[in-house]
């Protein structure tokens, strides 16, 4: 019998006053919200279900499977749940909880054949391999911890390992804190480091992206603190581009998106811009469109998954925009879309049942 899917949009909150840009005013997060949703129509079919778990900052979905780190100063866990559509919409049942050393667990990547996730430490500054090849029963396999600093010691004063990105057999992990990125290779179901990147000095990698083309790797890199993307080719700097003219203090660069392999964007905290950049053909970015939401603090953009939207939360103002996407990639402005408390991130995902 075929299996039947279902589409969600997925948003993972924070939940405690003291996790990261929390204001003192806002109203916080319950947990990870999951929100029937229409992928072609752009628009939300039902109520969410709130999945209560404590500052689950980043989600992953695997067919019927929910993944959510808790991200927490005084520990590392990971949590996971089993999605099935249900009388009255979406329900989850915990179906493990597995608590690790470490601090601050902020990021999920996933392996091909979903039988590993790799877990991003910030507060420790280390990356985790984890073994979920049977569910509800996650298995640590590995862990590895890096040291150093950076230039700026009031965010750079010891490694903070952000996020990490796999393409085909390598992993990428990105070091806000010391201003690199490390690259793996898969031995067995372990890593072995390879080598690593040094990026600006005061840049502060945060999200990455890979796009293979004609035999090239190209690397896109988010960095946080100095506002930029930074392109590498095969492994050297080709491009860096400035994400805003507003250069203070409280701008941030957060997200990126690729679609089509084609368009790529990216979101600025602070400023409320998402920068569209179209891809040329030896991976370098040419600025398109500059889409501003006043107010707006765009912590997490994703894709619909079919192309025809962009979506994204504003964490400082609670609420998960769309913008339509045109077939030049470029966006119309955005409307909301649903009103979530503190969202960190924010992903679209069909789930198997």
């Amino acid at each position: 019998m075929k299996n039947q899917v279902m589409d969600i949009i997925v948003v993972g909150t924070y939940t405690e006053r003291s996790a990261p840009a929390v204001t003192e005013y806002q109203k916080l997060g319950e947990g990870v919200y999951l929100i029937p949703y229409n992928r072609k129509s752009g628009v939300t079919e039902g109520r969410p279900l709130i999945v209560r778990a404590c500052n689950p900052s980043w989600v992953s979905v695997l067919k019927n499977r929910l993944f959510a780190v808790c991200e927490r100063e005084d520990a590392a866990e990971i949590l996971e749940y089993e999605m099935r559509p249900g009388e009255s919409g979406i329900e989850a049942v915990e179906k493990a909880r597995l608590q690790m050393n470490g601090k601050a667990s902020c990021h999920i990547e996933v392996d091909e054949k979903h039988e590993r996730i790799f877990v991003s430490d910030y507060g420790s500054g280390d990356l985790k391999v984890v073994d979920i090849s049977s569910p509800g029963k996650p298995k640590l396999l590995q862990e590895i911890y890096f040291e150093g600093n950076g230039l700026l010691p009031d965010r750079q004063e010891a490694s903070h390992i952000h996020s990490s990105i796999l393409c085909e057999n390598d992993l990428y992990a990105a070091d806000l804190g010391c201003d690199k990125i490390y690259k793996f290779r898969a031995s067995g179901n372990l890593l072995v480091q390879e080598e690593s990147i040094s990026t600006v000095s005061g840049s502060g990698p945060r999200h990455m992206r890979i796009l293979k083309r004609y035999g090239r790797t190209y690397l896109y890199i988010v960095n946080e603190l100095d506002v930029t993307i930074s392109v590498y080719c095969d492994g050297k700097l080709c491009q860096t581009a400035n994400l805003t003219e507003d250069r203070r203090k409280e701008r941030l660069a957060a997200d990126l998106c690729i679609m089509d392999e084609k368009s790529l964007y990216v979101s600025v905290r602070g400023s409320g811009e998402i920068v569209n950049f179209d891809i040329g053909q030896d991976g370098r970015l040419k600025l398109k469109q500059k889409v501003l939401v006043p107010g707006g603090w765009f912590r997490s953009i994703c894709s619909d998954g079919i192309g025809g939207h962009l979506i994204a939360a504003d964490q400082v103002n609670g609420k998960i925009y769309i913008f339509n996407r045109g077939s030049e990639g470029l966006l119309t402005e955005g409307r909301l879309l649903s009103e979530i408390p503190v969202p960190a991130k924010v992903l679209v995902e069909e789930i198997e049942y």
